[in-house]
């Protein structure tokens, strides 16, 4: 509870994130051998959930530009209500 996001460059330790309509977003760095899960919700995108993992892969040596990101399945806006308050 409270974690949105894990970073690692453990080799061999897999690092997952459980999600229901939100976006799974994972992030490798190759080069520098770091890796990152992310739970990408509508508060926790509007809270810096995707750039604070990248802040933390950069402390561990890798470079935004040797970053890929994979985006998993998550809900569409025309199967999903958002309140009017929340439409920004």
């Amino acid at each position: 509870p409270g974690t949105d996001a894990v970073v690692t460059r453990t080799r061999g330790l897999v690092l997952c994130v459980l999600v229901a309509d939100c976006v799974p977003v994972l992030l490798a760095d190759p080069a520098a051998g770091v890796v990152a899960a992310v739970h990408a919700g509508r508060e926790g995108v509007r809270a810096g959930v995707v750039p604070a993992p990248l802040a933390a892969m950069a402390r561990l040596g890798s470079r935004p530009a040797d970053v890929t990101a994979l985006l998993g399945p998550a809900v569409c806006g025309a199967c999903y209500e958002v309140p009017r308050a929340m439409q920004v």
